[in-house]
Protein backbone atom coordinates (compact mmCIF):
# COMPACT_ATOMS: atom_id res chain seq x y z
CA UNK A 1 0.00 0.00 0.00
CA UNK A 2 1.06 3.64 -0.56
CA UNK A 3 1.03 6.46 1.77
CA UNK A 4 -1.89 7.85 -0.02
CA UNK A 5 -3.91 4.74 -0.23
CA UNK A 6 -3.04 4.29 3.43
CA UNK A 7 -4.27 7.76 4.12
CA UNK A 8 -7.82 7.53 2.44
CA UNK A 9 -7.83 3.65 4.00
CA UNK A 10 -7.87 5.34 6.88
CA UNK A 11 -10.73 8.30 5.92
CA UNK A 12 -12.72 5.27 5.00
CA UNK A 13 -12.33 3.05 8.60
CA UNK A 14 -12.89 6.40 10.20
CA UNK A 15 -15.76 7.30 8.28
CA UNK A 16 -14.92 10.18 7.90
CA UNK A 17 -17.12 11.88 5.17
CA UNK A 18 -16.53 12.88 1.44
CA UNK A 19 -14.25 11.24 -0.52
CA UNK A 20 -10.30 11.16 -0.92
CA UNK A 21 -7.75 12.59 0.04
CA UNK A 22 -7.04 12.44 -3.50
CA UNK A 23 -3.30 13.57 -2.82
CA UNK A 24 -1.63 13.88 0.48
CA UNK A 25 0.14 17.41 -0.23
CA UNK A 26 -1.14 19.99 1.66
CA UNK A 27 -4.00 18.87 2.84
CA UNK A 28 -6.44 20.78 5.52
CA UNK A 29 -8.49 19.96 7.94
CA UNK A 30 -10.27 16.62 8.49
CA UNK A 31 -7.65 15.25 5.84
CA UNK A 32 -5.16 17.21 7.04
CA UNK A 33 -5.36 15.51 10.25
CA UNK A 34 -5.66 12.29 8.80
CA UNK A 35 -2.76 12.66 6.69
CA UNK A 36 -0.91 13.92 9.18
CA UNK A 37 -1.81 10.59 11.88
CA UNK A 38 -0.64 8.36 8.99
CA UNK A 39 3.13 9.58 8.92
CA UNK A 40 3.00 9.74 12.32
CA UNK A 41 2.55 6.10 12.16
CA UNK A 42 4.61 5.41 9.50
CA UNK A 43 7.41 7.21 11.44
CA UNK A 44 6.82 5.41 14.51
CA UNK A 45 7.08 1.82 12.27
CA UNK A 46 10.16 2.88 10.72
CA UNK A 47 12.13 3.89 14.23
CA UNK A 48 10.36 0.56 15.49
CA UNK A 49 13.95 -1.84 15.27
CA UNK A 50 17.82 0.14 16.13
CA UNK A 51 18.71 -2.67 13.75
CA UNK A 52 16.50 -2.18 10.74
CA UNK A 53 20.17 -1.96 8.87
CA UNK A 54 17.97 -0.02 5.52
CA UNK A 55 17.19 2.80 7.64
CA UNK A 56 20.63 3.94 8.83
CA UNK A 57 21.17 6.03 5.73
CA UNK A 58 20.33 7.47 1.91
CA UNK A 59 22.24 5.96 -0.49
CA UNK A 60 22.21 6.15 -4.31
CA UNK A 61 23.86 3.92 -7.07
CA UNK A 62 24.07 3.79 -10.53
CA UNK A 63 21.76 1.76 -12.47
CA UNK A 64 21.65 0.18 -16.12
CA UNK A 65 18.36 -0.71 -17.78
CA UNK A 66 17.09 -3.44 -18.38
CA UNK A 67 19.85 -5.52 -16.25
CA UNK A 68 18.77 -7.22 -13.20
Amino acid sequence: MTFLELAQRLRLESMVSGSGPASVVSQVGELGELVEWVNTAYQDIQLLHDDWRFMQSEFTFPTIANVN
